[in-house]
């Protein structure tokens, strides 16, 4: 069992989840008697935190790490009949508040599938057309990656909940539709590709075979 601590202020991991160094903490969940749990939660919430990452709140010996000069949505805590408290912090990002670029959805360890919030966020920010009925194929192709890019990510945790990092550069998800339509994107310049025979060239990079088109081929001397 893990546990977060400030200054003899101790309460129990129920989940945590983060996505490396820079961004930190995706998604923190603590659960303790309500002096520990506000003392902690107030240094995680402090402009210390903000303005360094850090502030001296320690996950089992390792310093929690917040995205720096980003303001973490917290989860109105739930009083139990016990008397602890149950509060938990997630980055915005992690949220349905409308935003561009990079985004997080959260899910059940144990629930297979897209969460239900995964479309919708990724259809408002990939200007792209895509349907609704599409979902779990753009799951499981974003799952699976394309030109060794992932465009989702699993990030595991502590606990119950695990997050999927979703990437919204167009041109990955433009390649994973033009795919499932029959079609190939020049990872080069992302251009469509129909075929070996037209308008695309058929090279190795040094680990496997793909597909790129005439121009690139003639322009790049990699290749030859």
């Amino acid at each position: 069992m893990k546990t977060i601590e400030r200054r003899g202020f101790q309460s129990i991991i129920l989940s945590y989840v983060a996505d490396g160094w820079s961004t930190g903490t995706v998604f923190l969940r603590f659960l303790g008697p309500e002096n520990a749990v506000s003392a902690i939660w107030a240094r995680l919430s402090s402009s210390e935190m903000r303005k360094s990452g850090t502030c001296g709140v320690e996950i089992d010996g390792s310093d929690v790490r917040f995205e720096k000069h980003v303001r973490y949505v917290t989860i109105p805590p739930a009083r139990l009949p016990c008397g602890f408290r149950d509060i938990a912090m997630l980055h915005p990002r992690a949220t349905a508040k409308p935003g561009e670029g990079t985004f997080y959805v959260l899910a059940q360890q144990d629930v297979e599938g897209p969460p239900a919030e995964f479309f919708p966020r990724l259809n408002a920010r990939v200007h792209l057309p895509m349907l609704k009925e599409w979902t779990p194929w753009l799951w499981e192709r974003g799952l699976a990656g394309v030109w060794r890019e992932e465009p989702i990510t699993r990030l595991d945790g502590t606990g119950d909940v695990v997050a999927y990092k979703v990437l919204t550069e167009q041109r990955l998800w433009y390649a994973i539709i033009v795919a499932g339509m029959g079609f190939k994107v020049c990872p080069t310049c992302g251009k469509c590709v129909w075929t070996e025979d037209v308008h695309g060239v058929m090279v190795n990079d040094g680990k496997e075979d793909v597909l790129i088109c005439q121009e690139c081929y003639d322009k790049t001397s990699r290749w030859r």
